[in-house]
């Protein structure tokens, strides 16, 4: 992992500071003595409940970057403890039959079915992605044992002919299924962000199979996005949740960046330009979009998503005339991070696509926010581009 010259890079501005300061030390990575919790992080602090619901697999994945991204911006070691903490968790909670990751843990009484026979791949692909990173930080084999042992099963056992992935596999049937009704449970666009796991793999490796499947990956996620930049997120209806269609553009523009592929960050920047074209006047962004309109809703994860991806476009000369836009952004998404109390740094999850809001201080949302702002504070102070290494 390249070191950030933290001079050059001075930029954790107070936001930022606290955004830190809340995932490291507010109990959202869970700390005891029990071996089958200690080092998961939780999926959010329920306000309400004063409780953490569950551990979340695919968020204790994303734990293991945003703790390495802060440690090389910080040179804070208690950084890289946090990550190697997430990466043991992940480790000691695989299934022993798949060598998967179980998606959650619960924590307190709430617990409720959720396709608990079944591993989502997306969710499998940020569990590779973030081992991978975490053996280059760490130097430690047992986490790219991991990763290579999950990414070969995932492509040996979910991959589609057409490059996508089949969104679960279902261990009680031993075989990969879709469902279709929902965008995380139907192939799509999205598992473009496994083209992250696949650059680091290569490149940790040498071997070609992680490079072929990107290609096919990659070809495939062009393919259908629509002339006007958006990927549709649900076949079925023809619409578009802002969530996992930046989910697809993070993938394409990770995987441009690293592969040095400008015909494939042109198209990140379409879809980045027909998102901010239909951004409102006080900054937001509203998330889920269908028969040709906006629903008038708000969630914290996709304004975070949409800054951070538009900040490194624009570190690559991109996105020319849209700075405005972004501080707008910026300033209605710093409106949900939590100013007082226990619970202070974090960031707040917003609403669904239904108009529902939760009272939770989100753990997803705040690594998010905290990398979107770190990356626009150095855009605006003119440091060195952000190269997507330890992104999450």
């Amino acid at each position: 992992m390249t070191p950030i010259n933290t001079r050059e890079h001075k930029v954790v501005s107070k936001p930022v500071e606290q955004a830190f300061e809340w995932l490291l030390n507010s109990g959202i990575q869970i700390r005891t003595t029990n071996p089958s919790t200690n080092g998961g992080v939780a999926s959010w602090f329920d306000l309400d409940r004063a409780s953490y619901p569950f551990i979340y697999a695919e968020i204790t994945g994303y734990a293991v970057n945003v703790f390495l991204f802060q440690n090389k911006i910080t040179n804070n070691p208690t950084y890289l403890s946090s990550a190697v903490l997430a990466g043991d968790w992940l480790l000691k909670n695989r299934c022993s039959k798949t060598g998967l990751v179980q998606t959650r843990y619960w924590l307190d009484k709430t617990k409720a079915p959720y396709y608990d026979q079944c591993f989502f791949t997306f969710d499998q692909w940020v569990i590779v992605y973030g081992l991978a990173c975490l053996a280059s930080a760490s130097g430690e084999q047992r986490f790219q044992t991991g990763a290579v042992s999950i990414a070969n099963f995932l492509i040996d056992q979910t991959i589609k002919k057409d490059g996508f992935f089949y969104p679960l596999y279902d261990l009680t049937q031993q075989k990969s299924v879709e469902f279709g009704d929902k965008w995380s449970r139907q192939p799509g666009s999205f598992h473009a962000k496994a083209l992250m796991a696949f650059a680091k793999l290569t490149s940790l490796t040498g071997e070609h199979r992680y490079s072929e499947c990107a290609k096919r990956l990659l070809e495939k996620t062009l393919s259908v996005q629509k002339p006007d930049g958006r990927f549709v997120t649900q076949d079925n209806e023809g619409s578009t949740h802002l969530h996992p269609f930046l989910y697809t553009l993070e993938g394409l523009a990770s995987y441009a960046l690293s592969e040095k592929k400008k015909e494939v960050l042109a198209a990140v920047e379409q879809g980045v330009k027909w998102i901010l074209d239909r951004q409102n006047d006080d900054g937001s962004i509203y998330c889920f979009y269908k028969d040709s309109q906006f629903q008038p809703f708000i969630r914290a994860d996709v304004l975070s998503q949409t800054l951070r991806i538009a900040s490194i476009l624009m570190q690559q000369g991109l996105l020319s005339g849209y700075s405005q836009s972004l501080s707008k952004l910026r300033l209605k998404l710093e409106t949900y991070q939590v100013t007082n109390g226990l619970q202070v740094g974090g960031f707040m999850y917003g609403q669904e696509e239904n108009g529902s809001a939760h009272s939770h201080v989100n753990a997803w949302v705040t690594m998010f926010a905290s990398q979107a702002l770190w990356i626009h504070d150095a855009l605006r102070g003119g440091h060195r581009p952000y190269d997507m290494e330890s992104f999450v």
